[in-house]
């Protein structure tokens, strides 16, 4: 019997233990007697100089060191959002740190394991290890398939894209569960360089609880309901068969807060890898308390745009009554000292009135336009620069982190010029956007000077 598997008096005693301690214990000695086998076996195999063998241990080392890689910069992008122009408001606590640790410990175990039983079983084990990572999957499609569960049909495809300038291969699975009044999608986002045969499973940079979607799959309207007098939602269902993957797609990437949803569109273009760890970044804001300062914006402007039209309706619909019309103005202007808003006598419902200094004016194409004090809007405008600035700077970084490290998600941006392009033509569509809301007596530049294209 091979010494250190005899069974001592104290290691009999260990019967009396509960269950789970005693298999834990086993797994622990059998996992280290694994360990050591390999390691032996690795020093006679390097001796034997197998050409094929030592290829399958540099592939086996490559994935080891891609989930290191891909762990690390989830670490990375989590300690970002403490050193940034906003603040966190909460800390962040993952739920099952523990639990996504311990996988990768038992990928890291499984692959050294493989690395043994390939010299006896090397088709097999190429075979499982095919269906868990990228780097032996072959570039393979899986073609659609569908099974039906009650009223939802559950959808699934997998395809492989290549990047432009051809160094990565991204591996794209979208899984969709589709309903007669919607659908509920999910990606999961692989890419390996084809160079060094390093690879990152983009999951591993999410917040814990956040999913990538291919945006074609998340379809909604948002319809101003006048009677009840807020903006309505409804989502449209999408069947899988309709998405034919992320080459080509729009260029549309988002992040939605409530839902837990990273929406993609083009990755294999330049920039796009860029944009997407952009929205990462948002949801990284998200988690640690700081709630979307665009979509405050957004909410403020919409709700303030609503009231003083309907204001401005009571002003004029009811000016024959003057008991009536003082009763409803009262409504709608204690709801917009609620949101911070300040009146302008004789100027805020002048549909004419340009803003002077300290002023802006809002621009609806349904509501109308109406001249405010700027005090609120001043700071949820400042709080969106500060927010799409950090998520920009944020991107760059995690970018050049996995750069250091052998991947390269933006091989065609080489220089500050090329970057430029990309941040500056999305700080340009905000510019635009707000320049299109909102009237500040002076032209004030809060995200870049350039225009979009």
């Amino acid at each position: 019997m091979e010494k250190g598997f005899e069974h001592t008096n104290s290691e009999i005693a260990q019967i009396d233990k509960p269950k789970k301690a005693v298999f834990s214990e086993i797994f622990g000695v059998a996992k280290d007697r694994v360990k050591e086998a390999v390691g032996k076996f690795l020093a006679e195999t390097q001796t034997n100089q197998n050409p094929q063998l030592i290829d399958f241990e540099r592939a086996v080392e490559n994935l080891k060191d891609s989930e290191e890689i891909s762990a690390a910069a989830g670490e990375f992008y989590k300690n970002l959002i403490p050193k940034a122009l906003r603040k966190p408001k909460k800390e962040y606590v993952e739920k099952d740190a523990a639990g996504r640790q311990n996988i990768s410990q038992i990928k890291s175990d499984l692959l050294s394991i493989a690395k043994t039983l390939a010299a006896y079983y090397p088709d097999q084990v190429k075979t499982l290890l095919k269906k868990a990572w990228v780097g032996f999957s072959g570039q393979e499609s899986e073609p659609l398939t569908e099974e039906k569960s009650g009223e939802v049909l559950m959808q699934k495809v997998a395809r492989f894209f290549k990047q432009d300038g051809e160094v990565n291969i991204i591996r794209e699975q979208v899984l969709n569960k589709l309903a007669k009044d919607a659908n509920f999608a999910g990606a999961q986002l692989q890419v390996q360089n084809k160079n060094n045969g390093l690879e990152i499973d983009l999951s591993h940079l999410l917040p814990d609880g956040f999913n990538f979607v291919p945006a074609k799959m998340f379809h909604y309207e948002e319809v101003l309901d006048r009677q009840e007098k807020k903006i309505k939602t409804t989502f449209m269902p999408v069947n899988l068969k309709d998405y034919r993957g992320t080459a080509g797609a729009k260029e549309e990437f988002f992040m939605v807060g409530v839902f837990n949803i990273i929406a993609y569109g083009d990755l294999t273009k330049k920039g796009g890898f860029l944009r997407l760890l952009h929205e990462i970044s948002h949801a990284w804001q998200e988690v640690y308390g700081l709630t979307s300062a665009q979509k405050k914006f957004e909410k403020f402007y919409h709700d303030v745009g609503l009231n003083l039209n309907m204001l401005s309706w009571i002003q004029n619909e009811l000016s024959a009554n003057e008991r009536k019309k003082a009763e409803f103005s009262k409504e709608y202007l204690d709801k917009l000292r609620m949101m911070g808003v300040e009146i302008i006598e004789d100027r805020t419902l002048d549909k004419s009135a340009l803003p002077k200094a300290g002023e802006a004016k809002i621009k609806d194409e349904v509501c109308g336009s109406f001249v405010v004090k700027d005090d609120k809007i001043e700071r949820l405008l400042t709080n969106y620069e500060k927010e799409e600035r950090d998520a920009w700077a944020h991107a760059i970084l995690v970018l050049r982190f996995l750069r250091k490290r052998g991947i390269d998600l933006e091989p065609q941006l080489k220089n500050i010029n090329d970057f430029q392009e990309v941040v500056n033509g999305a700080l340009g569509s905000y510019q635009e956007s707000v320049e299109k809301r909102i009237e500040f007596s002076e032209r004030k530049v809060r995200f870049t000077n350039n225009k979009t294209k």
